[in-house]
């Protein structure tokens, strides 16, 4: 096992992580340190060139030979957002009364449940989900927002990602009435879904948005997260392009959550 450590603002830790989880980490230690700056330690089976973290003061370190899964469960504490009980697979923490139950491993891909893009997603699902509904959840990452949205009454639940092996290890977390699948929201019939939530980036909505149009039924909403604020004006502008104009507006952090 070999650790990957980098100094960030506490404003670029999200960021950052995300980008960390798209290359497949074990997991990620987070440290403060003074002057508002946090260590986060990423963990590999291999190595490889960190260059493209060359900002943030990249180190390699070889680990000794330890249980990792022992040391990451003191790191996970159960936390409550919404009307969910976020808890990490070895969690045995009785869900409080009301509650809806997320089990979400920290290690297998971006969503965890304690990201602030997650959490704002999580909470607009929570607004707009009506039982009986179609949801896709495009990007899925580790699958909690499609359990989210199945737990919250989604008759009909497809999730779907690029990245083969986050697919891969969703499928194994979520129930099996979900649907998930490798690829794009461009293989999803038109006029399927009354939700898309996409929790991404900004390039690849904007690029995505006229699939987006096509996907929905004719009072279909889109939940969409993972963009910086810098970028909130671009997505705006291109989603009222193709006729989805933007009837709310929420930043929290670096990030913004739009919904149309």
């Amino acid at each position: 096992m070999h650790s990957l450590s980098l100094e960030c603002t506490v404003e670029q830790a999200e960021f950052v992580s995300a980008e960390l989880y798209d290359l497949e980490t074990e997991g990620i230690n987070e440290e403060d340190l003074p002057a508002g700056l946090v260590r986060l330690r990423a963990f590999f089976l291999t190595p490889f060139d960190a260059a493209a973290f060359f900002a943030f003061n990249p180190k390699w370190e070889e680990e000794p030979e330890r249980d990792w899964r022992k040391e990451m469960e003191g790191h996970w504490p159960s936390i409550e957002v919404g009307r969910f009980f976020i808890v990490a697979p070895w969690s045995d923490d009785s869900t409080p009364e009301g509650l809806l139950r997320l089990c979400v491993h920290p290690g297998l891909a971006f969503g965890t449940g304690r990201d602030t893009t997650t959490q704002l997603c999580l909470e607009s699902l929570e607004q707009l989900i009506q039982p009986g509904m179609a949801v896709l959840d495009v990007g899925t990452g580790s699958g909690i927002l499609a359990e989210a949205a199945y737990l919250l009454g989604a008759t009909r639940v497809e999730a779907c990602d690029i990245d083969f092996v986050a697919a891969h290890a969703a499928r194994e977390q979520l129930p099996a009435d979900i649907g998930i699948f490798v690829g794009s929201a461009r293989s999803v019939a038109s006029g399927w879904a009354d939700l898309i939530v996409a929790n991404i980036n900004a390039e690849t909505i904007t690029n995505l948005a006229p699939e987006f149009k096509r996907i929905l039924k004719p009072a279909g909403r889109v939940i969409l997260c993972g963009i910086p604020i810098r970028h909130a004006d671009r997505v705006t502008a291109c989603m009222e392009t193709y006729g989805l104009p933007v009837t709310n507006r929420e930043e929290r952090d670096i990030w913004v959550r739009l919904i149309c």
